[in-house]
C-alpha cells in the first residue's frame, strides 16, 4: 500500500519530522475538511433559489393584478365602446346614403335641363302616349295624363306646363327633381308587407312640402309614373 508522507512533533525534538500517513487516512482527513465548505455551498444556493422563487412569484403576481385590472376596466367600457361605434356607424351611413342621394339628384337634374334646352327652355311634359279627354287649363296649356284618386272624386292632374293636385298648382319650372318608387305587385298580408311594397311618385317642389303620390290613395301603375317622371326630364 501507497503511503502519503506527513508530519509531527517528536517528543525527542522540536522539529517537525515528516512520517509516512496512509492513503485512507489522508482522504478521510480531507474529506474532513472540505465538508465544511460544502455546507456552505449547498446553504448559499438554496438561499438564493428560495429569493430568486419569491421574487419570480412577485413579479408573475404583480403582472396577473395589472392584466385583470386592465380586463375589468375594459368590461366596464366595453358598453361605451359598443354604443360609440353604433353611433360612428350610424353617421357614417347617414352621409354615405345622402351623398348618393343628391349625386343621384344631380344626375337627374342635369337630364332635366337638357331636356329644357331642347324645349327652347321651357320645361314641359313630354308624353308619347294617348293624351285623357279634358279641358285644358289657362296657365299650364293642354291636359297630358290624369291619375284618378281610389276613394273620392279628386284627380291629379297633369298639363303639359304644370301639375294641379287638389288646391295646389305647380309650374314644372319650380320642381327640382322626381322620384319614383315602384310598387310591388301581389297580395299584402300585413300593414308593414303593404307599407313597403308601397308604390309612390315623389315630386320635389323647389319651395314647399314634398308632394307624394301614393299607392295607397291613388290609382299607382308602374309604367305610367315612369313615364311621368321620365316625360319630366328625371
Amino acid at each position: 500500500m501507497e503511503k502519503s508522507w506527513g508530519g509531527g512533533y517528536s517528543r525527542y525534538s522540536p522539529l517537525f519530522i515528516p512520517y509516512p500517513i496512509p492513503e485512507a487516512a489522508g482522504q478521510r482527513i480531507l474529506a474532513e475538511m472540505m465538508f465544511p465548505l460544502e455546507d456552505i455551498t449547498s446553504s448559499f444556493c438554496q438561499g438564493s433559489c428560495r429569493q430568486r422563487n419569491e421574487n419570480d412569484k412577485g413579479r408573475i403576481t404583480k403582472r396577473s393584478n395589472v392584466m385583470n385590472t386592465m380586463l375589468m376596466r375594459f368590461l366596464l367600457c366595453l358598453p361605451a365602446i359598443i354604443f360609440l361605434l353604433l353611433v360612428i356607424g350610424s353617421v357614417a351611413f347617414c352621409v354615405w346614403y345622402f351623398k348618393a342621394f343628391y349625386a343621384e339628384r344631380a344626375e337627374r337634374q342635369k337630364k332635366s335641363e337638357e331636356q329644357r334646352k331642347r324645349n327652347g327652355g321651357e320645361c314641359i311634359l313630354e308624353w308619347a302616349g294617348s293624351l285623357p279627354d279634358g279641358a285644358p287649363d289657362a296657365e299650364f296649356g293642354k291636359l297630358v295624363v290624369e291619375i284618378p284618386q281610389k276613394r273620392g272624386g279628386g284627380v291629379a292632374r297633369f298639363y303639359k306646363k304644370g301639375l294641379v293636385l287638389e288646391q295646389k298648382r305647380l309650374p314644372y319650372s319650380e320642381i327640382k327633381d322626381v322620384l319614383c318608387v315602384e310598387a310591388v305587385p301581389g297580395a299584402k298580408h300585413t300593414a308593414k308587407q303593404a307599407v313597403r311594397d308601397m308604390g309612390v311618385l315623389w315630386i320635389y317642389p323647389k319651395k314647399g312640402a314634398t308632394i307624394g303620390l301614393r299607392e295607397m290613395s291613388y290609382h299607382f301603375d308602374n309604367e305610367i309614373m315612369n313615364q311621368i317622371k321620365r316625360g319630366l326630364g328625371f
